[in-house]
């Protein structure tokens, strides 16, 4: 099959045609939950005082770690859309659970990293808001358990989704007309994915199999940047290797 001229190119990718045109009702619908979640992310109380001011101020992390992540999930849920422009059923049926897994994600996204914020400030020895002492002094190991376990399990979820929208892409190469090019970089999509699930089994078996598995599995998520750019240089050297070969 050949290689999409340069001339054919939408903008956006430099080596994939975008197949996807007006925006869809699915990415209409889907805009709307994201920005839902990120409300709710960010959404609390107004401070009227001087105490809640201070104790607004340690949301702050939070609300950046989950908006970074929240926003790498619509960068990956938008860039599908637009390279395949899929409208079929079984693009609007898992794209469903996809959404709706993202917004049971957001609470306890957001509560994690908040509970962090505070064991943080815990041990670097800053005085800690009433509520923060209450929230470290009510939890259990059960209760860390279950809320690592519940956010592995969502991370992992997810990606498999992505992965298996991906696949239904691959599935429909040919009705695409994906190039090699194309393909390449749609299972490349497939192993960042993969990467992440794998991370998110991971963790899990860090919970219920190793003692002191809670801050062991929380910790293997900081290897999630280095394995995706070990992936992603992998993937460049094999868009070098088509690339050279489409020239020569």
């Amino acid at each position: 099959m050949p290689l999409t001229p340069p001339s054919a190119l939408v903008r956006g990718e430099r080596h994939f045609r975008w197949r996807g045109g007006d925006v869809s009702r699915i990415e209409a619908l889907s805009d709307i939950v994201f920005a839902l979640v990120l409300t709710l992310v960010i959404l609390a109380e107004v401070p009227h005082t001087l105490d809640q001011l201070s104790e607004s101020i340690w949301h702050l992390p939070s609300i950046v770690i989950c908006w970074a992540i929240l926003l790498w999930f619509w960068h990956l849920h938008y860039l599908f859309h637009r390279r395949y422009g899929f409208e079929d059923v079984f693009t609007m049926a898992w794209n469903s659970v996809l959404l709706c897994l993202i917004l049971i994600f957001a609470y306890p996204l957001k509560f994690m990293f908040l509970t962090l914020t505070y064991y943080l400030g815990y041990a670097m020895g800053l005085a800690l808001p009433d509520v923060a002492i209450e929230i470290l002094n009510s939890g259990n190991g059960t209760q860390s358990s279950n809320l690592m376990l519940f956010y592995c399990a969502s991370f992992g979820l997810i990606f498999s989704l992505f992965a298996l929208l991906n696949w239904h892409a691959l599935r429909r190469a040919s009705e695409l007309g994906l190039n090699e090019i194309e393909l390449h970089l749609t299972r490349a999509s497939m192993g960042a994915n993969r990467v992440c699930v794998a991370l998110s089994v991971a963790a899990i078996a860090l919970v219920l199999l190793v003692p002191m598995g809670i801050p062991l599995a929380g910790m293997s998520f900081g290897l999630l940047g280095p394995l995706l750019w070990m992936q992603g240089m992998r993937a460049e050297r094999g868009l070098q290797v088509l690339l050279e070969k489409n020239h020569s």
